[in-house]
C-alpha cells in the first residue's frame, strides 16, 4: 500500500514524473528518524562509553570495553569530518516509489506492495522535483484543475477519452467528473445512490473506493462531509491515484490480491465498486470477504456495472448474456451467504447492507455449512497478513437490535465523542478527552508558529504516528484532509478509534524504508513543511551530528583576505563591552527577536544591550549566580575555570567574571545566530563548539566547573555518553550545574509545558547514570541541580565491581582530544 511520488507511503517509476503530493506537517515521533543518523556514531572517534581513572596504573584491561551501539548501525567513517549530504537521484526517478517497482512487478502477484530488501535494491538520493514543477491549485479549485507539469501523464486523457477522467487543456488538467460508470458526470451518479443509501444522514463518513480512477467519486462526496479513501493499483491505468493526490483529495496505493487491505476490522460505513476489474466471486469469494471485513456493522457495499442488472445492460457491455447472469447469481449467493441484505438494485447499481450484528448470521451459518465464523485469525492485523476465507465475527451483543461494538455517532457529533473502542476498554473516556484539548493545544501552538496552516496553504496532510487522532481532530477545522498512519505493531492499535471517529489512515512499518529522512523528502511536495514533535533529549541529538567542527579540503579553502562589515565601528572598551555591541559590528537581529521575552539581547538604535537575561533566567543572570552560589563556593578561589555548555549570548559566564571565574563559553553555530560572535564581540571568552561525536576540545581535568543552562544537550541519550566527556574534563572535586529540565520536575512542570511522566523518567536516568559515574549530588533547589566529582576513585573502584557499567578506560589518553 502506498502514496505515489509523494506516494505518501510507498511507491515507484522509473519514468520523469512528479514526487511529492502530501505536503506539510507530518507529525512524527522521532524515535522512527533517531535510527538515520545515529549511525554517524563510531565508539573510535567519540567519546568512549566509559570514563577516565585519575589513576593509570590500575589496569583494567581484562574487561572488554562494553559497547551500546546497536549493531545494525552504520559506522562513520573517520576520514569523513562532515557526514555526507545527498545527492539528486536521476530525472528519472521523478515519479520514485521504493515499494512498488516496476521492475520488479513480475516478481510479485498482482503488483502487490514489495519493498526492496538487499542494499543494492535501495536508493539513497533525493528525488528530484519534476521539470516545470508549478505550485498546485488551491483547494477547492485543485479538486477540478492540476498543471499538467507536475503529472505529466497524457495516457488517461486518451484511453479515456470517452468517459471524460480527465482533460487536458492548455498547460493544465480539467477533471470533469467523469468515470467508467458516469461518462457524463459523478454527481448524476452520486445522486443515483443517494436515493438509496442516506448519505446526508450524517451516519456515512467513511468510504472505501476500490478502483478510483482519478478519484472523482470520493472528491464528490465531500459535498456530502463524507471522507472517502480512494485506493487503486499502480498499473496501466498510469498515475491515477497521483491525480487523486495533486487535486487534494484522499487516495493510497493498493491492490486486492493475497494480503489484507491496510485497514483496521470494521473501519468503513460504506464500500464501492464502480467497474473496478475485481473478481469479486473469484476464489470463493475471498475478495468480497474482504470487504465484509472492513465494513462496519450496517456499513453498505456499492457494485455498479457488470454483472449488475445485466438484462438491461449487456448489450452495452458487449459481454455474452450467460456469462453476466452466471456472475450475478454467483454474487448475489455470496452476498446471502455473509448475511448481507440486498438494499435495492436500480439501473447498474445494486447495494447491499452488512447486518448490524450477527444473531441471526450465527444460526444461518450452521445451517448452510459453506461459509464459516473465523476462529484464529485477528480480525485487526492487515500489514502482510493474508486474506482469510472466512467470515470474522462481530462482537457478541445480547439484542438483535443491538449494534455489535457499540452504535457510532452522526458526524461531526462522533468528532469528539469518546468512540465505542474507547469506551470498551482501550482507555477511559477521561484519558481521551484529555488527549482531545492536548492536541486543541498543541495544533494551536503550532499556528501560532507556522501562520500559513490555516490559511489554505496546505491540503496533504500525513500524521506519521496518530495516536488517538487528535492530531487529526484539531485539524479538522483547516481547509485539509490527515492521513493517519498508525505502526502496524503499536502496542495500542489505535486505527480502528480514528476511524470510529470519522477519519481514515493506514497501517505502515516506516523501518521497510531505509532512510525515513529521505522517504519524508520523497513524499512532501516542494515546500512543504515537517512538524515534529519528541522529547527534546531524542529530538536535539539530531541537530548536534551536522555542526561538528569541519574544515574545508585544500582545493576548497578560500585564500582571500575576509572584508570588515559595513559601517564597522570600534567596539566599546572593557567593561562597557560587557552590556553593549554596535549593531554595524555583528548585524544579526534574530536573537532580539526571538528570546525577546527571555532578556537575550535588545536592540536600541544603532547599538545592542545585554541586560543579562537567558532561557532559565529572563529576569537576569546575577540572581541566577545568587542562587547558585549559596549552592556553591563561588567566592572561596577554589573555582577558577568553567565551562558552560550552550552558552547562549555568554551572560552566565559574564557574570561569573565578577567572582574572578574565567568561563569558556561555547555554543553551536546553529539557528541562534551568532551567539558566539556576540559574545566575543562583548569581550567574553567563547568559542563555537558542540558536543556530538569527537571530544571537546580541551584535556582531560580541565574545569572546575562545568553548567548547563536548558542548552538542548540530550545527556541522558547513548548511555550518558556526553555526561562522560563532562566528566573527563571535569577536575577530581569539580562541579556540575545543570538548571531546567527535568531538574526539580514537580515544581516546574507546567512552565515547561512537558508531560510529568516525562520528566521523571529523564531525571530518573539523570541521577542513575550521575550515581554510576561516582558523583555526589551536593543540592537541588528551585530548578538547578549540583552533582560533585570525587576527589579521587578509591570508593569508585568498589562501586564500579557492583554496577559494572560504565567502565573504567583502559586504552584511550585522556588528554587526547583532537
Amino acid at each position: 500500500m502506498a502514496f505515489p511520488p509523494t506516494c505518501s507511503l510507498h511507491f515507484l517509476t522509473s519514468k520523469p514524473i512528479k514526487t511529492r503530493l502530501f505536503f506539510i506537517p507530518i507529525l512524527c515521533s522521532i524515535l522512527y528518524i533517531l535510527g538515520s543518523y545515529t549511525h554517524f556514531i563510531n565508539h573510535k572517534t567519540i567519546n568512549q562509553r566509559c570514563f577516565l581513572h585519575h589513576h593509570h596504573h590500575h589496569n583494567h584491561s581484562g574487561s572488554p570495553v562494553l559497547q551500546f551501539e546497536p549493531h545494525h548501525f552504520q559506522h562513520f567513517s573517520q576520514n569523513h569530518h562532515n557526514p555526507p549530504f545527498f545527492n539528486l537521484c536521476p530525472s528519472n526517478f521523478t515519479n520514485y516509489c521504493p515499494c512498488h517497482d516496476p521492475s520488479r512487478d513480475t516478481q510479485f502477484l498482482d503488483k502487490e506492495r514489495h519493498c526492496p530488501n538487499t542494499h543494492f535494491h535501495r536508493v539513497r538520493c533525493l528525488t528530484p522535483k519534476p521539470v516545470g514543477y508549478k505550485k498546485p491549485f488551491p483547494w477547492p479549485k485543485s479538486k477540478a484543475n492540476a498543471w499538467f507539469s507536475n503529472v505529466p501523464f497524457p495516457k488517461l486523457t486518451q484511453s479515456k477519452k470517452s468517459q471524460n477522467w480527465v482533460r487536458l487543456e492548455g498547460q493544465r488538467f480539467v477533471f470533469p467528473g467523469g468515470g467508467t460508470s458516469f461518462p457524463r458526470g459523478v454527481k448524476g451518479y452520486i445522486d443515483a445512490i443517494n436515493r438509496i443509501v442516506p448519505l446526508k444522514s450524517g451516519y456515512i463518513r467513511t468510504v472505501l473506493d476500490v478502483g478510483c480512477g482519478v478519484a472523482s467519486f470520493g472528491g464528490a462526496l465531500m459535498d456530502y462531509n463524507i471522507l472517502t479513501m480512494s485506493i487503486a493499483p499502480r498499473d496501466s491505468h498510469e498515475a491515477q491515484v497521483q491525480f487523486a493526490l495533486e487535486r487534494g483529495l484522499p487516495a493510497m496505493l493498493a491492490v486486492l490480491s493475497t494480503h489484507r487491505l491496510p485497514f483496521p476490522s470494521r473501519s468503513f460505513d460504506m464500500a464501492h465498486c464502480s467497474r473496478c476489474l475485481v473478481p469479486w466471486t473469484h476464489n470463493g469469494g475471498l475478495n468480497l470477504l474482504e470487504m465484509d471485513r472492513v465494513l462496519r456493522p450496517g456499513g453498505y457495499w456499492v457494485l455498479s456495472g457488470p454483472p449488475i442488472n445485466w438484462k438491461l445492460n449487456y448489450v452495452g457491455w458487449k459481454v455474452e448474456a450467460r456469462v453476466l447472469e452466471k456472475n450475478q447469481r454467483i454474487l448475489e449467493d455470496l452476498a446471502r451467504r455473509m448475511c448481507w441484505k440486498k438494499v435495492a438494485e436500480k439501473e447498474n447499481i445494486a447495494v447491499w447492507q452488512k447486518p448490524t450484528n450477527h444473531i441471526h448470521c450465527a444460526q444461518k451459518l450452521r445451517a448452510w455449512k459453506s461459509l464459516h465464523f473465523c476462529t484464529s485469525s485477528d480480525a485487526d492485523a492487515a500489514w502482510y497478513t493474508n486474506m482469510s476465507a472466512c467470515i470474522f465475527p462481530l462482537p457478541e451483543v445480547k439484542d438483535i437490535n443491538e449494534v455489535s461494538g457499540g452504535g457510532l455517532e452522526k458526524w461531526p457529533k462522533r468528532l469528539n465523542t469518546a468512540p465505542p473502542r474507547i469506551r470498551n476498554g482501550m482507555m477511559t473516556v477521561r484519558m481521551f478527552n484529555e488527549d482531545n484539548e492536548k492536541w486543541k493545544r498543541r495544533v494551536w501552538y503550532y499556528e501560532s508558529i507556522v501562520k500559513s496552516v490555516g490559511s489554505g496553504k496546505y491540503r496533504n496532510v500525513m500524521d506519521m504516528n496518530a495516536g488517538l487522532g487528535g492530531f487529526a481532530t484539531a485539524m479538522a477545522k483547516y481547509p485539509v484532509w490527515v492521513m493517519n498512519v498508525v505502526p502496524f505493531d503499536a502496542k495500542n492499535n489505535s486505527l480502528g478509534v480514528i476511524y470510529e471517529r470519522g477519519f481514515i489512515g493506514t497501517y505502515m512499518n516506516w523501518c521497510d524504508i531505509t532512510d525515513i529522512l529521505l522517504e519524508m523528502h520523497r513524499i512532501l511536495r516542494p515546500e512543504g513543511g515537517v512538524v515534529i514533535r519528541d522529547h527534546v533529549d531524542r529530538f536535539s541529538n539530531q541537530k548536534h551530528f551536522r555542526k561538528e567542527r569541519h574544515c574545508p579540503q585544500p582545493n576548497e579553502s578560500l585564500r582571500c583576505l575576509i572584508p570588515k562589515p559595513p559601517g564597522y565601528r570600534k567596539p566599546f572598551p572593557w567593561p562597557t563591552s560587557k552590556y553593549f555591541a554596535w549593531f554595524t559590528n555583528v548585524p544579526f537581529t534574530k536573537l532580539a527577536v526571538y528570546k525577546k521575552s527571555q532578556n537575550w539581547v535588545r536592540l536600541e538604535g544603532d547599538r545592542f544591550l545585554f541586560p543579562g537575561g537567558g532561557t532559565s533566567f529572563p529576569d537576569g543572570v546575577e540572581g541566577y549566580v545568587e542562587a547558585l552560589n549559596r549552592l556553591l563556593p563561588l567566592k572561596s578561589g577554589n573555582i577558577r575555570t568553567a565551562l558552560d555548555v550552550g552558552c547562549g549570548v555568554a551572560s552566565f559566564g559574564a557574570s561569573l567574571l565578577d567572582y574572578n571565574i574565567l568561563t569558556m563559553s561555547v555554543a553551536p553555530s546553529d539557528e541562534h545566530q551568532a551567539q558566539i560572535m556576540f559574545a566575543l564581540e562583548r569581550g567574553i571568552p567563547a568559542m563555537l563548539g558542540v558536543l556530538s561525536i569527537n571530544r571537546l576540545p580541551f584535556p582531560s581535568k580541565s574545569f572546575d566547573m562545568a553548567h548547563c543552562s536548558r542548552c538542548l544537550v540530550p545527556w541522558t541519550a547513548y548511555d550518558g555518553l556526553y555526561l562522560m566527556e563532562m566528566d573527563r574534563i571535569l577536575r577530581p572535586g569539580g562541579y556540575w550545574v545543570m538548571s531546567g529540565p527535568p531538574i526539580n520536575w514537580r515544581e516546574n512542570y507546567k512552565g515547561w509545558e512537558t508531560e510529568p511522566k516525562d520528566l521523571e523518567r529523564r531525571q530518573n536516568i539523570l541521577e542513575d547514570l550521575a550515581k554510576r559515574l561516582c558523583w555526589r549530588k551536593v543540592a537541588e533547589r528551585g530548578d538547578i541541580a549540583v552533582w560533585q566529582k570525587h576527589t579521587n576513585h578509591i570508593h569508585c573502584i568498589q562501586l564500579k565491581k557492583i554496577w559494572k557499567s560504565p567502565e573504567f578506560c583502559s586504552s584511550s589518553d585522556a588528554d587526547v582530544a583532537w
